[in-house]
């Protein structure tokens, strides 16, 4: 296929299908909200939905972060929402669970489900509030029903439309976020059982001793439960018997991040010594570990052989000022990083504690520094490649950031000394830029393209070598 067949078969393939926007890590967009973000976002029907410390729960179009709505609560919003039939479910530190329309903001119902955070400690980014504030349960829906903790030390179960349907009291908070499967929902405590509870009634079916305070959400893969805890180990149980499978004795970590499963590995942060592992699913075998620089409070993310996961930067129990963090992209196979965007910094603790989403290949996460941010995948790592002092073995075409407005940095790598050109074309196949025609040595060049005398819509970048060509798709939003 000549370049020219591709640039037209490319044209009709946008044409025909949705965009995928190209990957790179740098943030495409950013909304800034009026206080922290320790929530974590949820995406429905091209919108992410994400809480905020300033009590307004926020519904962002996800290409572009322009808000569409926000909704005002009483209180800090520091779950994930759940989304279900039209409708959007969270709970805010003012004591209510929240039925609101996704596509309005207009509220359905609210129900009194008690403190949903319930302040015990002093908070490391107000001096006034919980270490552990950071950790809120977060609603689960199944037929008809949402499943939510509380800091009244109870697992609630509602009905969709409002209405109650029973409660199971536990010993200690419920900050866990309650997961279901087949018949029984599963959630922890801060007594230091796992429960599993019958949808139907309420009944206790059993419970698990994970040794500390329970955090994290259970997380279930092929009849295995996966959770740690605050009693330093990390935990595989059969999500039927309630009968332990493997045990992985830490040396001195808190487990606080939920886990997630991949490819016949499971996944989950540790906070004390800021690392993320990797286990045989099955077996418990430690597969690999990765020293992320600072506390994995997040909880990591699988997607297509990479592994999404927040980090946060403080100092234990005291009030160091300007900390920051930084969302973290792992290969999966061997923890090695991929990539890594630093966020802004905050007095005395920064980063990210919210557990990422990832929706065609776009990371969307919440930061400390009060910014909601949209990041762009590319697991190749620009700043990797461009720090290499070796010769480049192979062609590359990337730019960052995309969406852009009105300049974006296009990268290239040509492996050797050649004519090249680059060139932008419209959705036609018009050109309308030569950014480069001419020699030029082996190696990486970065050229920023000033779009401003362009309209919005996407448009073609082209790289034609002697034996070599490329076109990728840039998205101009003005």
């Amino acid at each position: 296929m000549n370049y020219r067949t591709k640039l037209i078969t490319l044209v009709l393939l946008i044409l025909g299908l949705s965009l995928t926007i190209n990957a790179d890590p740098s943030a495409a967009w950013k909304f800034t909200t009026g206080g922290p973000v320790y929530a974590s976002p949820a995406y429905y029907n091209g919108n992410i939905y994400i809480g905020s410390d300033d009590g307004n729960l926020y519904c962002l179009d996800a290409l572009t972060g322009s808000k569409q709505w926000e909704f005002k609560t009483g209180g800090l919003i520091r779950c994930r929402p759940a989304i279900s039939a039209g409708n959007v479910y969270f709970a805010s530190d003012d004591g209510y669970l929240y039925s609101l329309n996704a596509s309005s903001g207009v509220q359905n119902w609210s129900y009194n489900i008690g403190n949903h955070i319930k302040r015990i400690l002093p908070d490391l980014n107000t001096s006034t509030g919980n270490l552990w504030d950071y950790f809120q349960s977060s609603p689960c829906i199944d037929s008809g029903t949402v499943y939510i903790g509380s800091a009244d030390s109870c697992l609630y179960a509602i009905d969709t439309l409002g209405n109650y349907k029973w409660k199971v009291a536990t010993k200690g908070l419920v900050r866990s976020s309650p997961c279901v499967y087949q018949n029984n929902v599963y959630v922890g405590s801060w007594d230091g059982f796992i429960y599993s509870i019958s949808k139907s009634n309420g009944s206790v079916i059993w419970k698990f001793n994970l040794q500390g305070p329970v955090m994290p959400s259970p997380y279930i893969a092929d009849t295995i439960l996966y959770c740690g805890s605050r009693g330093y180990v990390f935990d595989a149980i059969n999500a039927v018997t309630g009968k332990l499978i493997w045990k992985y004795n830490y040396i001195n970590p808190y487990v606080e991040s939920s886990a997630t499963f991949g490819n016949g590995f499971v996944y989950v942060g540790s906070s004390d010594d800021n690392n993320v592992y990797s286990f045989n699913a099955q077996t418990g075998v430690l597969n690999w570990t990765c020293h992320a620089s600072g506390t994995t409070w997040s909880s990591p993310i699988y997607d297509n052989g990479t592994l999404f996961i927040g980090m946060a930067s403080y100092s234990k129990y005291s009030m160091v000022q300007e900390q920051g963090g930084a969302i973290l992209a792992l290969n999966a196979t061997n923890g090695k990083i991929n990539w890594k965007l630093n966020c802004g910094k905050t007095p005395f603790i920064g980063g990210v504690v919210s557990s990422p989403a990832v929706i065609n290949n776009v990371v969307y996460y919440g930061s400390l520094d009060s910014n909601v941010y949209a990041v762009v995948n590319n697991t190749t790592g620009i700043e990797n490649k461009q720090g290499s002092s070796s010769m480049p073995k192979e062609y590359q075409l990337i730019n960052y950031p995309n969406p852009f407005n009105p300049t974006t940095n296009i990268s290239y790598t040509i492996p050797v000394n050649e004519n090249i050109s680059l060139k932008v074309y419209n959705i036609l196949g018009q050109q309308v830029a030569t950014i480069f025609q001419g020699f030029q040595k082996a190696g990486t060049y970065i050229v920023n393209f000033d779009a401003s005398k362009l309209t919005s819509g996407v448009y073609l970048c082209g790289l034609q070598a002697a034996n070599y060509s490329e076109v990728m798709k840039m998205m101009l939003m003005k």
